[in-house]
């Protein structure tokens, strides 16, 4: 795996908002565990299937939805939650150089995007 350089666990502290006082060990720490090679190497590749196959049972309950024209059953604030974890997985995937990851969960993202939209219109 590439040396993770200083822009990045800059960007990483950002974006969990580490204070000055403990930035740098949050830093040695950050370093330490994203430049620590998987034992076999495809953590990426295994990731992004699990992306995939994530988008893909997603895309079933936006059919479902779309047929039934209603919804019951399924909690808004989960499915909010997940595009919100998936719009950060965009961007984190992307810090740590998780190409694979990266393009896997545009589609997850998108597909939790519809499905939430669709979830507000036929409330």
């Amino acid at each position: 795996m590439k040396e993770i350089t200083q822009e990045t666990l800059d960007k990483l502290c950002e974006a969990v908002e580490c204070t000055v006082d403990k930035c740098q060990s949050c830093q040695q720490g950050m370093r330490v565990a994203l430049e620590t090679p998987s034992p076999n190497g495809n953590s990426d590749k295994i990731n992004s299937v699990f992306e995939l196959f994530g988008g893909a049972f997603i895309v079933l309950s936006i059919l479902q939805c779309y047929i039934d024209k209603s919804v019951a059953g399924v909690s808004l604030y989960h499915v909010a939650f997940f595009a919100g974890w998936g719009y950060w997985n965009l961007y984190y995937y992307k810090a740590i150089q998780q190409r694979a990851s990266f393009l896997a969960s545009i589609g997850v993202s998108a597909a939790n995007t519809i499905w939430l939209a669709l979830l507000i219109y036929y409330r």
